[in-house]
């Protein structure tokens, strides 16, 4: 049924580049479902298919579809500015973005003045998507056959580079005299948009500014050591607890992150812990190890702005472990089931996994021979935030018909005089601090109008993942509206919202952390002292 509907959605307007209503597609992401509903009063949602080249060093070699959104203004004949928003994962589709700029309203803060545009990159979404009958990691072996039977040789052009030629057919056909065109990426996004600047390095095909957001470097990442760097932002997390004043007072005098490691010893050592009081265990296959299954519970919790604050607080009932912790240990159990059994890979949550696979196991895994499962299995053991995933991506690796590396791979593009904003949070369990500002040094040393902006506390898309005290739009909107609306001209951002980014709630009064707390334990009272 779904290659029926993606196929039946691939006929419309493939020749033109002709935008259509949105509703005419069967739409699977549920906020913008409310907003056609809605009858978009206030912005209109576009849709657009084309045909592109399988591989563009080869024309003749086929064709694939790709699928863009955008959130426009129809009372607008033609909008000068555009934004095209690239997804991270690999394997996001644009929705991700667009549902975030639903939530957020990035269109108000811009004045109205942009219209924002969200591409399918190759393989995900409508964009030619990726599939195989049975895409997890108990079929690894038969999905790769099956692929390969089907696709043959097509599969090999499903890279990172033919994704950038993507972007520049696609801002190529919707240019038009006059038009400003600007790139902002998320995450794997990021590195989508300097392989994109290394291909495209013309003044011609040069957009007017690009903007990196939780950013992957092409010289430091190789996803194995992924749950190395999300333990050392975890172990951050928990200093920080211990460095706050309330957050330090629940532990009596006992620091948070050694309660932390006294309770991955005890399960280590197989005693007994207040999980063994728990009537609701953790799911298949984690109930077989608590101590992994744990892990992988605080790596989720790490990710979001809002439940983070929740580790140190489990660390305390787990250590309290009387009535009301037992209660609200239960339902954080039931609760978090489906999340954790979702999480089959990956790293960033992939729509496409197989996509993700693909350009994971062929240039982000790794940047020699990966070390072998087991390896990677006891390191990630031995921290006490692991998503597990660079096992899991191993074995996929191991299966995979990986396709070579090009002469982009792993190297850095000439930003000379582009205008560059930079943004990262230092509690980014995805994309390390020491990357982007690493890579920073690097693209200011040849374009002065590069700007790196650091909020504090921000996890992975500081976009939306760094809300302030004065404001309903989080900080990193303002500095992306700031520098859109003519700051990249000088090279500057109003980052006035930078004194002003809210502190980590740890006493839990914050209606969005009350609400987190009902969603996991039961209660709006997370301490419950």
């Amino acid at each position: 049924m779904r290659r029926v509907l993606v196929l039946s959605i691939l006929a419309i307007g493939l020749v033109s580049c002709q935008w259509f209503s949105c509703p005419g597609v069967e739409v699977r992401n549920p906020l913008l479902k409310l907003f056609l509903a809605a009858g978009a009063s206030k912005w209109d949602i576009m849709c657009l298919n084309v045909t592109a080249p399988l591989d563009y060093a080869n024309p003749s070699a086929g064709e694939i579809a790709l699928f863009v959104t955008k959130l426009t203004n129809n009372s607008q004949p033609k909008f000068v500015n555009q934004l095209w928003m690239i997804s991270g994962g690999p394997g996001e589709p644009g929705e991700a973005l667009l549902n975030s700029m639903l939530n957020w309203d990035l269109m108000d803060t811009l004045d109205g003045t942009f219209e924002l545009i969200f591409p399918d990159h190759r393989g995900t979404g409508y964009s030619t998507p990726l599939y195989c009958p049975n895409p997890d990691l108990m079929h690894a072996a038969e999905c790769t056959q099956y692929l390969n039977e089907v696709m043959g040789a097509s599969l090999q052009q499903f890279t990172i580079s033919n994704a950038a030629h993507d972007i520049n057919f696609l801002m190529k056909l919707n240019a038009f005299s006059g038009v400003q065109q600007h790139l902002y990426g998320i995450s794997y996004g990021t590195l989508l948009l300097q392989r994109y600047l290394q291909i495209f390095n013309s003044s011609e095909d040069r957009p007017l500014s690009v903007t990196l957001d939780g950013i992957v470097s092409p010289i430091h990442t190789e996803l194995i050591t992924y749950d190395l760097q999300s333990n050392n932002v975890g172990r951050v997390l928990m200093a920080r607890c211990d460095s706050d004043t309330f957050c330090s007072s629940a532990f009596d005098g006992t620091c948070a992150y050694q309660l932390m490691q006294e309770i991955f010893d005890a399960l280590s050592a197989g005693e007994a812990t207040c999980l063994d009081k728990l009537d609701q265990p953790l799911p298949p296959p984690y109930s077989e190890n608590q101590r992994a299954g744990l892990e992988m519970l605080f790596s989720l919790l790490l990710e979001n702005d809002v439940a983070r604050v929740f580790v140190p607080v489990i660390v305390f009932r787990l250590n309290r472990c009387n009535e009301d912790d037992i209660a609200a240990l239960n339902y954080l159990m039931k609760s978090t089931s489906a999340h954790l059994t979702a999480r089959d890979t990956p790293l960033i949550p992939a729509d496409n996994l197989l996509l993700c696979i693909n350009i994971v196991a062929s240039e982000m895994l790794s940047f020699g021979t990966p070390a072998d499962v087991k390896t990677l299995t006891e390191q990630s053991m031995s921290f006490y935030f692991a998503t597990f995933a660079p096992e899991q991506m191993r074995i996929w690796y191991e299966y995979w018909t990986r396709y070579p590396l090009d002469e982009y791979a792993q190297k850095l593009p000439n930003v000379d005089g582009l205008p560059l904003l930079m943004l990262n949070g230092n509690l980014d369990p995805a994309t390390p601090l020491f990357w982007s500002t690493d890579l920073w040094m690097h693209y200011y040393s040849s374009s002065p109008k590069a700007k790196f902006v650091l909020l504090d506390m921000a996890c992975h898309g500081s976009l939306v993942y760094s809300p302030v005290t004065n404001s309903a739009t989080p900080c990193g909107m303002q500095v992306l509206s700031s520098w859109l609306l003519g700051g990249y001209k000088t090279s500057t951002v109003d980052d006035t919202c930078l004194s002003y980014l809210a502190p980590i709630d740890w006493e839990g009064t914050n209606a969005n952390t009350m609400d987190e707390s009902m969603s996991l334990f039961g209660t709006t009272d997370m301490w419950q002292f």
